[in-house]
């Protein structure tokens, strides 16, 4: 049996247990400070870049796929700033949202920002009052409380859009 091979019984209940939805974005600033934001064509507010988590890729790989399939730029998140699990509402399923730092975005990167047109629709830089008054009404606190936990450059642990530790 190889390292990777589990016995029958044992797979069998890891795929007994629950699953969780999980997505992965980033932060990416310019060098002014300001946030891009990115308009879907499928929603009213404003997102960031990020996504889906599929199964077996990472939560950093995850954001790092998206950032090149929504803006075509290759970006890797440069360190967590929260995880944030959200709880079932009437309208969405529970959750597990990552946020990640990125490094600044250049001058050059920005001109080459590229949409992927079936996805979204637009894309600008906003101060981060404002773009987090555009973004959803999950994504918009998270981010706002992202900005102001001062965690010492480690991540935050959110529930709900809401610090719970420390």
């Amino acid at each position: 049996m190889s390292q990777h091979e589990q016995p029958a019984n044992q797979r069998e209940f890891h795929h007994s247990l629950p699953k969780k939805r999980m997505s992965a974005g980033a932060l990416l600033f310019d060098g002014s400070g300001s946030l891009l934001i990115v308009r879907p064509s499928y929603k009213q507010t404003w997102e960031i870049p990020g996504g889906a988590v599929e199964e077996d890729e990472s939560p950093a790989a995850a954001c790092r796929r998206e950032i090149q399939e929504e803006i075509g730029l290759d970006i890797a998140p440069s360190r967590l700033l929260c995880v944030d699990y959200n709880s079932s509402t009437g309208s969405y399923l529970e959750s597990l949202m990552f946020l990640f730092a990125a490094p600044v975005i250049s001058e050059q990167s920005k001109r080459s920002i590229r949409l992927d047109s079936a996805e979204l629709i637009d894309f600008r830089f906003a101060d981060p009052e404002e773009a987090t008054s555009l973004l959803g009404p999950r994504l918009g606190p998270r981010i706002s409380t992202v900005l102001a936990t001062d965690a010492g450059g480690g991540a935050v642990y959110l529930e709900n859009q809401a610090p719970i530790l420390g």
